[in-house]
């Protein structure tokens, strides 16, 4: 009997090749957002205007990420079905 676990992890090695393509770019682009917005907000000194937009950009660029993912997750999710066999 397998566990939870074990047929997870074989459902998700299982993957058609273009849903492991939308994975990973979305993985990468998450991840360049991500230190692009951690970068700005090193850089933001409060006492200025201009630096409050970047703040607000530097915002925006660590939030963009969870959206990202979750299109993402939902373009595997509707890959994987178009491809399924059964």
């Amino acid at each position: 009997m397998k566990s939870t676990a074990q047929r997870m992890l074989n459902a998700f090695l299982g993957m058609h090749e273009l849903s492991w393509w939308i994975l990973t770019r979305a993985l990468c682009l998450s991840c360049v957002l991500l230190f692009c917005g951690f970068l700005l907000l090193l850089e933001v000194d409060m006492a200025a205007l201009e630096s409050l937009r970047l703040y607000h950009i530097a915002q925006s660029m660590t939030q963009m990420p969870q959206a990202i993912l979750l299109m993402a997750i939902i373009g595997v999710a509707c890959a994987e079905d178009h491809f399924s066999d059964t």
